[in-house]
């Protein structure tokens, strides 16, 4: 199944000072990358908070992977996981309504 990722960071955090972590968490999401659990990786282009497109099993399996991740270990992040579904809407042009 596929789960989108939303990251949001805490707005007060000085990321000056977090070099080291920053490295650890790249090269975390670099591993499941290339693991291809996680399938893509984007920043927004306004806040540079993380979008990721995650492949697993359940929810909770994702939720277990992030909670790994040093900028959520730390706090520093918060996240939302959404579920998708394979899109359906093109029945709608084979139907009789």
């Amino acid at each position: 199944m596929q789960y989108l990722v939303l990251t949001e960071e805490d707005q007060a955090t000085n990321w000056n000072d977090k070099g080291q972590l920053l490295k650890e968490e790249a090269k975390i999401v670099w591993e499941l990358q290339k693991k291809e659990i996680i399938r893509n990786i984007w920043f927004t282009l306004e806040s540079r908070n993380a979008v990721l497109m995650i492949e697993e099993e359940s929810e909770e399996l994702v939720k277990e992977i992030l909670n790994k991740l040093p900028l959520v270990r730390e706090n520093l992040i918060k996240y939302r996981i959404i579920a998708l579904t394979s899109y359906d809407g093109y029945e709608r042009l084979f139907s009789n309504e």
